[in-house]
């Protein structure tokens, strides 16, 4: 019984649906382990703790093999205003990266020319952002591009 009116009051109030949605996927983000995910490579955190908005997040990747990224350590802060999920959050590299995607003077990932954020989803998470801009650094027209010195920032 108690279900059923659970499950009515939802359906007649979206915007309560919607912030269990988030909830929900925060929860998730934030108990999954601040480190490698998959091989190792693409890691993420909470930049404070104490923030009870979970809208800013630390990102690192570390450059796939066979290409001038290969070992490099990148750092980039991502943020989730208050449209998120619905809208993509803004990314930015902290690490100096030359990527066709990321803006060169100052490290913001173009949303236009990353199709994760292009095409966002709200199903999409930091984890999904990391793992694809590392797919995007080993793509032809980004895994030989020269690269600035290596530990330098925007």
């Amino acid at each position: 019984m108690e279900m059923e009116r659970i499950k009515t009051s939802l359906q007649d109030s979206p915007a309560i649906f919607n912030i269990i949605v988030v909830v929900i996927g925060y929860i998730w983000q934030t108990n999954t382990p601040n480190f490698g995910i998959g091989d190792g490579t693409v890691s993420y955190g909470m930049n404070d703790g104490d923030d009870i908005y979970m809208r800013s997040w630390t990102g690192t990747i570390i450059g796939p093999h066979n290409t001038v990224h290969e070992g490099r350590i990148y750092q980039l802060n991502l943020f989730c205003d208050k449209d998120y999920p619905e809208k993509p959050p803004t990314v930015r590299f902290h690490s100096r990266v030359n990527m066709a995607c990321v803006n060169h003077e100052t490290g913001v990932v173009d949303p236009k020319k990353f199709g994760v954020l292009a095409n966002w989803q709200r199903e999409y998470t930091v984890e999904d952002i990391l793992t694809q801009l590392k797919k995007e650094m080993a793509t032809s027209h980004n895994r030989k591009l020269i690269q600035p010195p290596e530990g330098t920032c925007f």
